[in-house]
């Protein structure tokens, strides 16, 4: 077994001897710096500072720091805002834990809102685009 494997198997151990509680503050932790690292490498890849990013995106260098340090409970449409201003879009997708098949997805903050429109996968496995 490689090193890997055998502290992959610790944290596995680990977590299953959490409460439900304790589990639930690892999930919303794990959520937390899964978008912290998409708000950071967004901003690094325009190459702006944190401050230039908080000017751009009208909020404060204070809220892009904690935002990407994964201390803040943000909402979808500051994070839509903020990567707005970097120049990104903001695309959701609920995937069906059983089979891991896209049921739909949507782009937030496309720049011609008039024009937005989703994919959905159906259960026959066929896609197409609707409009909103």
């Amino acid at each position: 077994m490689t090193d890997h494997q055998v502290r992959r198997n610790e944290i596995d151990a680990y977590i299953s001897a959490l409460s439900d509680a304790e589990r639930e503050a690892v999930d919303s932790a794990s959520v937390a710096l899964d978008i912290a690292g998409l708000a950071y490498r967004a901003r690094i890849v325009r190459g702006f500072t944190q401050t230039e990013a908080a000017h751009a995106s009208g909020l404060k260098q204070q809220s892009i720091s904690r935002i990407e340090g994964g201390t803040i409970n943000i909402t979808v449409r500051m994070l839509e805002r903020y990567l707005r201003a970097l120049g990104f879009s903001l695309s959701l997708s609920i995937f069906d834990e059983n089979t891991g098949e896209v049921l739909d997805q949507t782009t937030l903050n496309r720049p011609n809102i008039g024009a937005r429109t989703r994919t959905v996968v159906s259960s026959n496995h066929h896609s197409g685009a609707l409009k909103r």
